[in-house]
């Protein structure tokens, strides 16, 4: 099994992730520095809305996994941007849905 945060060692342990109910493949430098898989620090920030929007101990993950994997601060804000004008654009195009499916449940 590969590592879930670096993507290029093999993995030795499982971890679960603060603040987030998941556990993820770690590599042992990736353990030891705190590196965390980035696809999860964007959903997880994305979910909030902004990193300046989430607990300290957040955006030091967030700084320290970015620093480790070569990402700046700037390219992970626009991600998460990106991601959360996804996740909008996806909740109003399925919230006429559910409306025609909770009018066939008679809500």
């Amino acid at each position: 099994m590969i590592c879930e945060c670096c993507v290029i060692h093999q993995a030795h342990a499982v971890a679960s992730m603060p603040s987030v109910p998941i556990s993820v493949a770690f590599c042992l430098p990736c353990l030891a520095v705190g590196n965390y898989p980035l696809w999860a620090l964007l959903a997880n920030t994305a979910c909030v809305g902004r990193l300046e929007d989430t607990a300290e101990d957040w955006q030091d993950m967030v700084r320290r996994s970015c620093a480790y994997q070569g990402k700046s601060l700037e390219w992970f804000s626009a991600e998460v941007g990106r991601i959360v004008s996804k996740m909008e654009r996806e909740m109003y195009e399925n919230n006429d849905t559910l409306a025609l499916k909770q009018d066939n449940w008679g809500c």
